[in-house]
């Protein structure tokens, strides 16, 4: 297994992955990859972006991200974009992605082609499930470690996320988003509560 942790919210780092970067409080300039879901503010912050990378980091982002980047100062030839349901290599790492959106609320709209990416390092798969509801594009994924949001109002609830670790059985599983913009204690520990797979606490 890779190093894993959780920044904040849903900033991940997976070895020398980062995914939807924020509130980085020192620069590290250390990614390999960064990977960003959408581009709601907590998902593409462009300082933390530029806070992981260096000349060599290769960015993985939804075309309505791309804007944002480019002012930024990140090369064009730096970015990759994606939409749902494609298979791509990046700097030698395996990618998919899927649609992560809400079913029931207008946050995240499936039409917007917003993403979670699985990548596949040392043989292991890594799930990112992103901004989403529990929804049939979840169910059938195959993971090892995954990282499923808990805080519900913008994605699914802590019951729902446990639910779906106990769908999908991964080796692992992280709760993310929740504990700084939404969610509390509280969900963690309903999720705790349901979750009948191996998990682990990282924010």
């Amino acid at each position: 297994m890779l190093d894993i942790s959780v920044n904040c919210h849903s900033s991940i780092k997976i070895g020398n992955m980062y995914f939807d970067p924020y509130c980085i409080e020192y620069p590290t300039h250390d990614a390999k990859i960064v990977f960003i879901t959408h581009s709601h503010h907590d998902h593409l912050s462009v300082k933390d972006v530029l806070a992981v990378s260096n000349d060599e980091t290769a960015v993985v982002a939804t075309p309505d991200c791309v804007n944002a980047l480019v002012s930024a100062g990140i090369a064009p030839s730096k970015i990759t974009t994606v939409k749902p349901d494609v298979k791509l290599t990046v700097k030698g790492v395996e990618v998919e992605t899927f649609a992560a959106y809400n079913e029931d609320k207008s946050f995240h709209p499936r039409e917007k082609n917003w993403v979670g990416y699985i990548v596949t390092a040392d043989k292991e798969r890594y799930c990112v499930i992103g901004d989403s509801d529990l929804n049939d594009s979840l169910v059938t994924i195959k993971c090892d470690y995954l990282f499923v949001p808990i805080g519900g109002t913008y994605t699914m609830t802590a019951a729902q996320a446990a639910q779906l670790a106990n769908l999908i059985t991964p080796k692992l599983t992280v709760p993310t988003h929740y504990g700084k913009l939404v969610g509390s204690k509280e969900d963690e520990a309903t999720f705790v509560a349901d979750v009948k797979v191996p998990y682990r606490i990282l924010i």
